[in-house]
């Protein structure tokens, strides 16, 4: 077999022991429903390596984009996927955790952000309760990365929304 072949053999394969092992999300999540998996199941070694011949010289490509996204978070430190996940303005991002807005900014096209995360300003509905929490921290004016992410994932706020308007009272003495 060349390269490709071995490739899409063992992409084959690993779908094939991903649908005997009942891991259907696994699936749904390269885009295949399980039940387009049964027939490669049903196939014996051979058949599975002649299919894989029959593919071609190419990668099998399913849902690559999400692939290629979470290979290039693995060189993204842990705790920078989840704050650009969670919002961080860049500025955020410079401040607290030393990250340049270069690299930030070519970080993002990497890391998802939900639309909850993505508003500049924090809703009225949970604002005061927000800055209860924030004035209970040691440093209300210089929260850590770990208090700015428990804020944000408590409230559902971004974390840049957070920054802002902590910088803001800062700016006029709250």
């Amino acid at each position: 077999m060349n390269p490709a072949n071995n490739i899409n053999y063992f992409f084959l394969n690993q779908l094939c022991i991903y649908a005997q092992l009942g891991r259907e999300q696994e699936l749904m999540n390269l885009g295949l429903p399980p039940e387009q998996i049964q027939p490669l199941m049903n196939m014996t070694i051979t058949q599975l390596e002649a299919f894989s011949r029959e593919l071609g010289q190419g990668f099998i490509a399913i849902n690559s984009s999400d692939f290629l996204q979470r290979l290039a978070q693995i060189n993204i430190p842990s705790v920078c996927v989840e704050f650009i996940a969670h919002g961080a303005s860049k500025e955020v991002m410079r401040e607290i955790l030393k990250i340049s807005y270069k690299e930030s900014t070519s970080w993002r096209r990497f890391v998802d952000t939900q639309p909850d995360y993505k508003q500049r300003s924090i809703p009225t509905d949970c604002y005061r309760a927000m800055w209860n929490d924030i004035e209970l921290l040691p440093s209300p004016l210089k929260p850590t990365a770990e208090e700015l992410l428990t804020l944000s994932k408590k409230y559902g706020v971004g974390i840049g929304a957070i920054w802002s308007d902590i910088k803001n009272g800062e700016v006029n003495g709250k």
